[in-house]
């Protein structure tokens, strides 16, 4: 039992640490990301499945960079404004 409670605290830990790192991706990191996705979509080495789960993968990379993009022209606005 406290071998399960040692091991429970460890993923715990890991998700939260895997968490904040999603949250700290920069747009730079996400384009990047993007880019090697494409290539490996476009070289055909994956499975149908495999190429599924990138492609579904990018596309929710490619919603997180327009947010960034937005977010970056809404500060531009409001700063030109000033």
């Amino acid at each position: 039992m406290v071998k399960y409670a040692v091991r429970y605290k460890q993923l715990k830990k890991f998700k939260v640490s895997f968490m904040v790192k999603k949250k700290s991706e920069n747009f730079e990191e996400l384009f990047s990301d993007i880019q090697n996705s494409v290539e490996s979509l476009e070289q055909s080495k994956l499975s149908i499945d495999g190429s599924m789960k990138v492609y579904e993968e990018t596309m929710k990379k490619i919603e997180k960079a327009r947010n960034i993009i937005e977010n970056m022209e809404t500060r531009i606005v409001e700063i030109s404004s000033k």
